[in-house]
Formats: C-alpha cells, structure tokens, sequence
C-alpha cells in the first residue's frame, strides 16, 4: 500500500498480492510481468487511465488519484 500527497509512483510487481495506491497529485504506473493479469480498480477525477495487459483475476490492483496519470502495464 502507498499513499503520497504529491509526485511520481513507479511500482514493479510480480503478480502476488494486492496493490494499492491513493495520491493526491502524481502519475501512477503499475508493471507487471508478462503473463500476469490483474483485476483493476482506477479512478482519476482529473488524468488518464490506461491498463495495457490482459485484465484478470491474478491480482488486485486499485488506484485513486485526485489528479494524475494512471497506468497498469505489462513487460
């Protein structure tokens, strides 16, 4: 779990157990393997969310910004 009031979140996972972010202000990219395919949680009232890996039930990962990009990617 983190949580920030302000800056970058860069986490590289491996695909056991929960991921969970909360940022006021701040980009949020989430790496996976290859393979994995987590259950995805995003919300951004100001910024983009993208998830570029198959979504599934591997994991969960769950991500609040108030603004800020947020990414779940694979590779």
């Amino acid at each position: 779990q983190v949580n920030t009031a302000s800056g970058r979140v860069a986490l590289g996972c491996r695909g056991t157990g929960n991921v969970s972010v909360k940022t006021m202000s701040g980009a949020v990219t989430v790496r996976f393997p290859e393979g994995i395919r987590p259950q995805t949680h995003l919300r951004s009232l100001s910024g983009r969310s993208r998830v570029e890996c198959p979504e599934g039930d591997d994991c969960r990962v769950a991500v609040s910004s108030f603004s800020g990009k947020i990414e779940v990617v694979s590779g």
